[in-house]
């Protein structure tokens, strides 16, 4: 309604000043409401009321009926109709009217209930995509950005809700990446070590939990169904295949490591 979406304005705003976020750049709204699940609910009371009517008739008779049959299926109807509903009441409390804001300085999700503010210069964020295949062929992709922010322990998940994932979920990676490098550089040219889940850089070296290299021994960073590699003159570092989706703002992590890489072993592959 105009009203809501006036309030989910002013409230977006707020949010966005308050962080200091900037100005808007882009905005993607939520995308269309999921079905009702009405046409699942309908043919779930249709097979029970088929199960019990078989059921009856059949112990008058001594018969063998339909009612396991219907009642098997009823039960699947019942799964897919709960689903699909609470997919719907999910919408309606938490995304309806809401939209995702990238500004200067970072973005805003527009949630209904309540609108949050990241700044890309603090955040950290794994991105998690599925690919889902039928009969062998590729149906689509999910994707899936968990945010977490400073100061707090449940983060913040977004995806394909909001339209435009494949034209937004670069763009923040991007702005995170243009925003953290410089100062990460700072960091690790006043002698920290910095981290990204298991993985960490110095200035001077790279490594995992058990395993680390100079940076003149380092030769490329990998990936391979949706896992990253690590690779020195020695070979791989021990990293087991780290997935991409466990290492908190990886593409700061790759940007990095190639220009630490390329600045102690020019030659190497890139």
């Amino acid at each position: 309604m105009p009203g809501e979406d006036l309030d989910i304005s002013r409230r977006i705003e707020e949010t966005a000043r308050r962080e200091d976020l900037g100005a808007v750049r882009s905005v993607y709204p939520v995308g269309q409401r999921p079905g009702s699940g009405v046409w699942a609910w309908v043919t779930f009371g249709g097979l029970v009321i088929a199960a019990v009517i078989s059921g009856v008739t059949g112990a008058h008779s001594g018969t063998r009926h339909w009612d396991g049959f219907f009642g098997m299926f009823a039960v699947f109807a019942f799964i897919i109709a709960t689903g699909t509903s609470t997919r719907g009441w999910q919408y309606n409390r938490k995304l309806a009217g809401g939209r995702l804001e990238l500004r200067e300085r970072g973005l805003v999700i527009g949630f209904r209930d309540r609108p949050v503010g990241l700044r890309y210069d603090t955040v950290r964020v794994q991105q998690k995509l599925v690919r889902h295949k039928s009969n062998g062929v590729e149906t689509g992709t999910s994707h899936t950005y968990t945010f977490f922010l400073p100061g707090k322990r449940i983060p913040v998940v977004i995806d394909h809700s909001f339209t435009g994932v494949l034209q937004w979920g670069p763009q923040i990676q991007q702005a995170i990446v243009n925003a953290q490098v410089p100062i990460v550089i700072e960091r690790l040219r006043a002698g920290e070590k910095v981290e990204f889940g298991t993985l960490w850089i110095t200035a001077t070296e790279v490594g995992t939990l058990v395993d680390s290299a100079p940076w003149g021994q380092v030769t490329k960073l990998t990936i391979s169904d949706g896992a990253v590699k690590l690779h020195s003159t020695k070979g791989p570092l021990n990293l087991r295949a780290k997935p991409i989706k466990d290492i908190p703002n990886f593409f700061v992590f790759q940007t990095l490591f190639e220009h630490l890489r390329q600045a102690h072993n020019p030659t190497a592959a890139g």
